[in-house]
């Protein structure tokens, strides 16, 4: 059985949503509980900021959004969504839960809604992978190890002239214009389509190498480095593939794939001790993740300001994933907001 990082999102005035923890403790995956945090923290609540929160005006609560209790509950959860490859949205709930599970459905993440009992129909809902309408249908639905099996509902058919493909059947196009073509999308589009180029025909394992695919062609000077954080990839249970380089085109370096979730890097080798401020700046505009493969020792205090730099730099950025020896630490735009970043980055990156 595929064991998961489930995030259950749901309402605290649910009855459900106990054994429903408990039913996926049991088969064995990894549970974040927003109830019982494991920061130690008690669930948040409104009411712990203030019991007139229901009077408030929208000025007020705009500006209660940024106490420090409501704060810190905020990246107690966005550190466990990043954290979490899978998300089980519990009915009934409100708005909060269902924000979390399209911020799910948005990055690509295997996202299911559990409907235990009736509720009013929502079309949206066919933006998640799977409705499941009891916890035996959930837990078994869990258990498969190929998510591809449970695309999600809007791509199951289109019809056009009274023909129906499946997403699967559309013929392929060049590689070099689906590379384009991602400079235009986002969200669940843009997973889509990079789901879609790494299933490409081109893509084929490089020599006895079955978790490293590339398309062939010629190898510039950069092929050993790119090899290099390949395999580094493979250890840490990534499945990779190098993306071909168009001229005229600029285009990350790998797509890494691991437990159905997706993403696009592009990789900047780290051989000296000059600033990785201008090249992670390289990335900007490239794509929204980027991987720092370090071969060298790095003054950890300014590899946290040149990451913290990159992320009020650059907007859409998302993650800075770094290859240190035989571990990886992930960055990400969450953690960077943190007031305690610069000591919590050092931490994780001297141990």
């Amino acid at each position: 059985m595929a064991q998961r990082k489930i995030y259950v999102a749901s309402s605290w005035r649910n009855v459900f949503y106990p054994e429903v923890v408990a039913r996926l403790r049991e088969a064995g995956h990894d549970v974040y509980d927003f109830r019982n945090p494991p920061s130690g923290d008690p669930g948040f609540k409104w009411s712990s900021v203030s019991e007139d929160y229901m009077e408030w005006s929208p000025e007020q609560y705009r500006d209660m959004l940024q106490h420090p209790k409501a704060e810190r509950q905020f990246h107690n959860d966005i550190e466990a969504m990043e954290a979490c490859d899978t998300c089980v949205l519990v009915l009934p709930c409100g708005r909060s839960a269902h924000t979390e599970a399209g911020w799910f459905a948005g990055r690509g993440k295997l996202t299911i809604a559990y409907i235990p009992e009736r509720q009013e129909p929502e079309l949206m809902y066919k933006l998640f992978n799977k409705v499941c309408c009891t916890i035996d249908e959930l837990t078994e639905t869990l258990k498969l190890k190929d998510t591809d099996k449970l695309s999600k509902c809007y791509e199951a058919l289109f019809e056009e002239d009274g023909l129906v493909m499946t997403v699967a059947d559309f013929p392929s196009r060049d590689i070099a214009e689906e590379l384009i073509d991602l400079h235009d999308v986002k969200g669940a589009e843009f997973v889509r389509l990079l789901k879609q180029i790494a299933s490409h025909g081109e893509f084929k394992p490089l020599e006895n190498e079955p978790k490293i695919y590339f398309t062939g062609g010629e190898r510039g000077d950069d092929f050993p480095n790119l090899l290099d954080a390949a395999h580094k990839a493979v250890g840490l249970g990534y499945k990779v593939y190098i993306l071909p380089n168009p001229k005229g085109i600029r285009t990350a370096d790998f797509i890494f794939e691991r437990k159905g979730v997706i993403g696009l890097y592009d990789l900047k080798t780290i051989q000296g001790k000059a600033s990785v401020s201008n090249r992670l700046t390289e990335s900007i505009g490239q794509t929204n993740r980027v991987l720092l493969n370090m071969t060298t020792d790095y003054n950890a205090r300014l590899l946290a300001s040149d990451i913290k730099s990159f992320f009020e730099k650059s907007r859409d950025a998302i993650e800075v994933l770094i290859f240190k020896g035989n571990k990886a630490i992930s960055i990400k735009r969450g953690l960077v907001q943190n007031s305690a970043f610069n000591r919590l980055f050092r931490k994780l990156y001297e141990k």
